[in-house]
Formats: C-alpha cells, sequence, structure tokens
C-alpha cells in the first residue's frame, strides 16, 4: 500500500477523537525526504479540506493543527494556517484582509481556495458586486486546476443573479452547472446536496414549488444535512412562499352548444354558456346539407363569434372534395 494511503487510513479511523493522529506520529519514520513529509502534511490538509466542506469543524481544526506541528515547507504551513483561520473568525473585515494576505504568499494551486472564501465574506455582507467580483477571480484561479472551487464559484454567481432578481437567468446558469457536479460528485458528495438545496431556492424564488420542493428532499437526504440548519430552512421558506399565494383555481374548460338555423335567410349561430366560466365553442359544417360555399359559412360565423370573443381568428383547412 502507498505511503499516503498508509497515512489516509490511519488518520481516519477515529475523526472525533483525533485518535490517528498518533498513528501518523508512528508512522513518521516511513518519511525519508523534505518531499516526502511535505505530501504527508498535503494528505492531512486534505482531510482538512474535506472536513471544512461538510463542516466538521474539530476535525478541520486538529487536521491543521497537526500540520503546523510538522517542519513542513511554508507553503504547505500556509494551506493549513488557512484552515485554522477558517475556525477561528471573529471580526469579518480583519478576517477578511487575514485572507488577503494569505493569498499573496500561498502557493499557486491554493491561492483559488483563499479567493473564494473572501467572495463569501462579501456575500454574507450582502455586498454583491464585491462577492460577484472575487467569485469570478477564484473561478479563473480555479481553471484547469481546482473543479472544486470552479463549481463552487459558478454556484456563488448563480445565487448572485437570483439575489438580483433574474431568477430564470440564474436556473439557467444552474442548469449548465449540473454536468460539471456529477463528476466532481464522486469526490466530494457534499457538493451535490449543496447544488440540490442551491437549486430549490432559485426555483422557489421563480415560483415553481413543486420543482423546488423535490429539490430542497434531495438535499435533506444527505447523511450530513443536520450540519446544514439553512437546508431545513429552505424548505420552511419553500412552504412559507406556497401559502402566502393565492389560491389558483384551474380554468374549467366546457364545451358550448352551438347550434346553426341553416333553413333560414339569415341563420343565427345560437351558443348555450355559463357566465363566468371559459368556454370553447365547435361549429360542425355538414357538406352533405349545405348548398353555400364553405368561405361563405366561415366568414360568418367569425363574424358571429366576435359578438362572444374580443377576437376570433378561424382558418379553414383545404378541402379535397
Amino acid at each position: 500500500m502507498p505511503k499516503s494511503t498508509t497515512i489516509k487510513s490511519l488518520f481516519l479511523k477515529d475523526e472525533s477523537s483525533f485518535g490517528g493522529l498518533s498513528g501518523i506520529a508512528g508512522a513518521l519514520h516511513l518519511v525519508t525526504s523534505q518531499n516526502a513529509l511535505d505530501c504527508l502534511a498535503r494528505e492531512i490538509n486534505e482531510i482538512a479540506r474535506r472536513a471544512r466542506i461538510t463542516r466538521q469543524w474539530e476535525l478541520c481544526s486538529r487536521a491543521s493543527s497537526a500540520v503546523l506541528s510538522l517542519p513542513v515547507s511554508q507553503g504547505v504551513r500556509d494551506v493549513a494556517e488557512f484552515y485554522v483561520s477558517l475556525s477561528q473568525q471573529a471580526d469579518m473585515a480583519e478576517f477578511r484582509k487575514a485572507l488577503e494576505r494569505m493569498a499573496d504568499s500561498a502557493a499557486p494551486a491554493y491561492v483559488a481556495r483563499i479567493i473564494l472564501e473572501i467572495a463569501y465574506t462579501h456575500d454574507r455582507e450582502a455586498n454583491l458586486s464585491e462577492a460577484l467580483r472575487y467569485y469570478v477571480e477564484a473561478a479563473a484561479a480555479a481553471r484547469g486546476t481546482d473543479r472544486l472551487i470552479a463549481a463552487q464559484a459558478a454556484a456563488g454567481m448563480a445565487l448572485l443573479r437570483s439575489d438580483d432578481g433574474d431568477h430564470l437567468g440564474s436556473l439557467h446558469n444552474l442548469g449548465r452547472l449540473f454536468s460539471a457536479i456529477g463528476p466532481i460528485s464522486h469526490a466530494y458528495p457534499h457538493l451535490y446536496y449543496e447544488y440540490a438545496n442551491n437549486l430549490a431556492v432559485v426555483l422557489s424564488r421563480a415560483g415553481r414549488i413543486e420543482e423546488a420542493r423535490r429539490a430542497v428532499r434531495v438535499a435533506l437526504a444527505s447523511p450530513t444535512s443536520l450540519r446544514f440548519p439553512e437546508w431545513q430552512e429552505t424548505q420552511e421558506e419553500i412552504e412559507k412562499i406556497a401559502r402566502s399565494e393565492p389560491h389558483r383555481i384551474a380554468p374549467t374548460l366546457k364545451p358550448a352548444v352551438a347550434t346553426l338555423a341553416v333553413r333560414h335567410k339569415e341563420p343565427r349561430l345560437r351558443i348555450k354558456r355559463q357566465p363566468g366560466l371559459p368556454f370553447i365553442c365547435i361549429v360542425r359544417f355538414d357538406l352533405t346539407i349545405l348548398q353555400i360555399p364553405l368561405w361563405v359559412w366561415g366568414r360568418y360565423v367569425v363574424s358571429q363569434l366576435d359578438r362572444y370573443v374580443k377576437i376570433a381568428r378561424v382558418r379553414a383547412p383545404p378541402v379535397s372534395l
């Protein structure tokens, strides 16, 4: 078994108490160079990242602290400090400044993660223009190097579009993003459920309540849904919107009876209908008894229907006699 796999399996034996850390310490004798040590630290940083995504705050903090206890390269150390700072944020402005300082010195492979966190800080403060700018920068920095960050940045931009009132445009963006979500979800299963919640939010804003309900049920089916109370809030908001909408009665169409008194010199079209209900009128021509050209009757029927509807267009199909 490769060293990295051995280390990861030791590390994940006990997430809650971090019991795997002792296993890692015991396995340090496998490390024979600085490069091997940095590879080990990157594995631990990846565990911190997954813990961060799924909101396992204690595991994230302990994993990053473990990296800081090792004599690793500065670039790897910066990533661990980044995850430590995520669990220690207090003042949003100071936290953002700390992130910006990290972005200046972090390894290129990790810059996109930091930029995305800066975008999130602006998003939480409802500073939409700045959030959009950093989402775009994060997507550009992640292009070709980090599919997860690219997808999260694209989802952030789609939600901002909905926040600005363009719900249909937001749904279009989310629809285009779906093809990328599946492959990434194999490595990061949480992303699929997060996408479903975002879709439910925008669908509810667009008034598509039943579709929103189906989407949020997918999100709530996640094994980690209890760590995301906002998904439950999405479901509650959907039901609130559904209750606030006026009760709509589906229109009822009832055929009306139309009779043509063909024996009179000037026949009249009589239609029986119920007041207040939409109706459809079907007029049948029996060509075997009519001795008047069809186009004449068609023109007459149109003039009669104009008495009941604002605009009537009757076009007779070609008749083969």
